[in-house]
């Protein structure tokens, strides 16, 4: 039952607003070229922060920057004409 009134709840909702346009829309259009790019991101930010900061906030640098730069580095990549259509989907 709860999972009808959600669904009926969400339908109501419209995406077309500025915040869907530029921004969710071009982190979903990226989402696969950031999952294949993030463990290597992940892996140098851990590197970098190992013991410089205490664990739950060298945790939250290191899940908010993997996530930014992956994005970031998959957006741009989308964007190179014949090159970014095969390397981040």
């Amino acid at each position: 039952m709860t999972v009808i009134a959600y669904f009926l709840i969400l339908r109501k909702f419209t995406f077309d607003g500025w915040f869907y346009a530029k921004v969710v829309r071009p982190l979903s259009a990226a989402s696969y070229g950031t999952y294949l790019m993030h463990i290597m991101v992940l892996v140098v930010l851990a590197g970098r922060l190992k013991g410089s900061a205490p664990a739950p906030i060298a945790i939250a640098a290191i899940a908010v920057g993997s996530f930014a730069v992956s994005s970031l580095a998959s957006i741009v990549i989308r964007k190179i004409p014949f090159v970014g259509k095969w390397v981040v989907g």
